[in-house]
């Protein structure tokens, strides 16, 4: 076996990656979950030729990698994210698993497995292909809406656990203004080995330095994930918090990215607050973060040896 992160090309050396967005999205379509046709992007389509020029401009801004993080059923098209790695030469991270059911009911799929059958489809897309391509996924997501965790959510979660503990690959959530400790609690409970999870979208909390603290000491990854979504905070809120993930020692496990968007086909409370700028954080943010006096050796670790080192593991392991 060897330690690799996943990417929709096939398995890559983690010394050839460079700089990550460990949380982004190529395309969000609920369509198939709210009754609409899906709108898979044609080849030289608007849309296809929009995401390549967006994640070329990545490219060119240095980045290496990023994870898309769309799940099963809401504009996962393992085909298109492989074309668009492909012409572009950005490795692309999919992910298998499921999403909150605040927006839309869950996905059909989800709702008719029980939990060890889910587990082996989630399993299925991370060792054989997604869907019914060959195209491989390197994570899993997981997430809970505002307020609770419904029984739902907490059926995607332990499917997740258990793909988890088969295949090593690692777990990425969505929070919705809180709940972060209540995931990761559930997940360590499952089994779940704390170095593999990062509890996305913090930062959002009444007081986001007390769920912060806790996720770190626990063993797990923190995301600060939507940066230069200027409508939820500005960046000085985003660096007081890496700072003070700084200032705890705890350098090592912090994640940054956008949670952009090229295109988005869906519920208009979310829409309203869509971002499609993968450059962001490269051009304006670590500048900043320079500024504010961070130096290179943390922001390389911030960028590129965090998500690298979250993203890796062994291939080829899943146990019955």
């Amino acid at each position: 076996m060897t330690d690799v992160i996943r990417t929709v090309l096939g398995p890559v050396d983690p010394e050839d990656v460079g700089t990550c967005l460990p949380h982004e999205h190529l395309l969000i379509d609920y369509g198939e979950l709210l009754g609409s046709p899906k709108q898979v992007p044609e080849t030289d389509s608007p849309v296809e030729k929009q995401v390549i020029a967006n994640v070329r401009a990545f490219a060119s801004a240095g980045g290496t990698l990023m994870v898309d993080c769309t799940p099963p059923g809401y504009g996962r098209y393992p085909d298109f994210m492989a074309e668009v790695s492909a012409q572009t030469g950005v490795y692309i991270v999919a992910c298998t698993g499921g999403f909150t059911e605040q927006f839309a009911p869950l996905h059909p799929v989800v709702k008719a497995l029980d939990t060890d059958t889910l587990a082996d489809v989630f399993v299925r897309e991370l060792t054989e292909g997604m869907g019914g391509t060959r195209y491989r996924a390197g994570a899993i997501k997981v997430a809970t809406g505002e307020g609770r965790m419904t029984e739902g959510e907490a059926h995607i979660f332990r499917a997740a656990a258990r793909a988890h503990k088969r295949t090593g690959a690692p777990i990425i959530t969505h929070t919705t203004n809180g709940l972060g400790p209540q995931q990761l609690d559930f997940l360590l409970r499952e089994g779940v080995d704390p170095a593999k999870v990062v509890i996305g979208h913090l930062g959002f909390e009444s007081d986001p330095r007390t769920d912060v603290g806790t996720i770190l000491r626990r063993g797990a990854y923190v995301a600060f994930d939507r940066i230069g979504h200027h409508h939820f905070f500005p960046d000085s809120h985003w660096i007081e918090l890496i700072r003070f993930v700084l200032d705890q020692g705890y350098e090592e496990r912090v994640l940054l990215s956008h949670d952009a968007v090229t295109e988005f086909v869906g519920p208009e409370e979310i829409a309203a607050h869509t971002f499609s700028d993968y450059t962001y954080i490269m051009s304006v943010f670590l500048p900043a973060l320079r500024d504010a006096g961070v130096g290179e050796d943390t922001l390389n670790r911030l960028v590129r040896e965090n998500s690298r080192s979250f993203l890796t593991y062994a291939t080829d392991r899943a146990k019955p």
